[in-house]
């Protein structure tokens, strides 16, 4: 993934200026002074991510004998899957590549180093992958601010309505620059998605209960807690250890929502955690049985959301 790094950093490098028009109000609005500088590339992302989800509709009926057979709702969420795969595997890597930055490893509270910024663009201008559908819109609709709006929209769990929020502000509050250094250890957690991914498809394509869905099952679990809920912990440690050290740089308030915040979202981790164990076991209850998905799934529904932070 260099050469998309590089790819976005050339971006920036020729166009975040002539872009100022337009994303200097935004980010004064904001108070996110840093993301001028990456705007390109989250207009790259959010244009990629859409190409995604519309090529994979003109292809998938050539991929896939199911795919005709499938309900409207049903081939949407397909395509938004296709590119929530495209940008899981992105960000993952990306993320990878962020991890020693001796500028963050020095301030991990206000540092600042330009590949994190490529990142975050990425992530924000992923295609949401709500499991909600748009009647009056064939089109995706981009960053977590969706999440929170649709879920409140639709009537959704409060539960997902925090963590879509949640996102939101870990996600866009790094271009301020605050808490970049924890932005791709955070987007490790993606790890699980592709694995979640599959094991829709697998429902989607007549494969429920079968072999490979069981494997892919017992990866998606075991990826899921390794990566939520103990390097989670892991890294929910180093986070509230580096806000307390810099607890005289910003207002408490602030500091005791950033902290409660986040634990919240682990405590949703176990949660979500513990749906899943129960929505793929009841794939398997019955040695000569299938469960027969419904057209949503009740494993998107219930865990559709614990794969983004």
């Amino acid at each position: 993934m260099d050469w998309v790094s590089a790819l976005l950093a050339f971006l920036d490098d020729r166009y975040a200026e002539s872009l100022y028009p337009i994303s200097k109000p935004i980010a004064s609005a904001l108070g996110l002074r840093r993301l001028s500088d990456h705007f390109p590339s989250f207009c790259f992302a959010a244009f990629a991510f859409q190409s995604a989800f519309v090529i994979s509709g003109i292809i998938s009926p050539y991929i896939s004998r199911h795919y005709k057979s499938l309900p409207k709702r049903t081939r949407y969420q397909w395509r938004v899957k296709s590119a929530s795969q495209l940008n899981a595997l992105t960000v993952l890597i990306m993320g990878y590549t962020c991890f020693h930055s001796p500028v963050l490893e020095q301030d991990k509270v206000y540092g600042w180093d330009a590949s994190v910024g490529r990142l975050s663009a990425v992530a924000m201008g992923k295609i949401s992958r709500q499991t909600y559908f748009r009647r009056d819109s064939q089109i995706p609709i981009f960053s977590f601010l969706w999440d929170t709006i649709e879920v409140v929209v639709a009537g959704g769990e409060i539960a997902f309505m925090i963590h879509g929020f949640a996102c939101l502000c870990i996600f866009s509050l790094g271009f301020k620059p605050f808490v970049a250094y924890f932005i791709p250890r955070s987007l490790i957690w993606e790890a699980s998605t592709p694995f979640l991914n599959i094991h829709w498809w697998l429902d989607k394509t007549g494969r429920t209960g079968s072999t490979i869905q069981l494997i892919n099952g017992i990866v998606l679990l075991s990826t899921f807690f390794c990566v939520r809920i103990v390097y989670g912990a892991y890294v929910t440690y180093h986070f509230w250890q580096a806000l307390y050290s810099a607890r005289d740089t910003m207002p408490l308030p602030v500091l005791i929502t950033y902290i409660v915040g986040n634990g919240v979202l682990n405590i949703l981790n176990w949660i979500w955690l513990s749906k899943m164990v129960s929505a793929i076991t009841k794939r398997f209850t019955a040695k000569d049985e299938k469960v027969a998905p419904k057209a949503d799934g009740n494993i998107d529904q219930v865990v559709e959301k614990a794969k983004d932070l």
